[in-house]
């Protein structure tokens, strides 16, 4: 019996975390429903769609443990979305929170790809961004914070590390 909850167990824990992966690769219209909500026009609230990645969140002011529940948050030492400077979204990762949390909303966020379009609306206006690259840093390095003159969007989550050499 004790085997056997194991099992169970074990299983349901690897079904949870490969949710999303499965939804990415085994249902190719979740990408193109989310480019046709971006195209559609209909978008209210300050909101992040990442088609490429199935990234739908509500964009929030700040960061704390309800924001990174309920959406993905705005670091409000940074400059708004449109604004010359580094705008700073962060949110939650499925494999390091995903069991324990209703939603992670950058599960996804470590598969996307250089050149890859992300769209920000914030306080009616719709910006799209595209990946220039993406790096793997310890969340106490400053360039994760720096400060440009030119307008940058910068998006960070934790990734699935066995490291002990980093924090993320």
């Amino acid at each position: 019996l004790a085997a056997f909850a194991l099992i169970f167990g074990g299983s349901a824990v690897l079904i949870w975390i490969l949710r999303p992966y499965a939804t990415l690769y085994l249902m190719p219209n979740a990408k193109a429903n989310l480019q046709k909500k971006v195209d559609s026009g209909t978008i209210s609230g300050n909101q992040i769609i990442i088609p490429s990645v199935l990234v739908d969140a509500p964009i929030i002011e700040g960061l704390n443990e309800r924001t990174l529940h309920d959406g993905v948050g705005h670091v409000q030492d940074s400059v708004s979305p449109g604004q010359k400077g580094n705008c700073i979204i962060e949110g939650h990762n499925l494999a390091e929170f995903g069991l324990f949390q209703e939603r992670s909303f950058f599960s996804l966020l470590e598969l996307i790809k250089q050149d890859a379009p992300v769209y920000v609306f914030y306080k009616g206006k719709k910006y799209t961004y595209r990946v220039v690259k993406k790096k793997k840093l310890n969340v106490s390095d400053p360039i994760l914070r720096k400060k440009t003159a030119h307008e940058q969007l910068t998006l960070i989550t934790c990734i699935s590390t066995w490291s002990v050499t980093i924090y993320t």
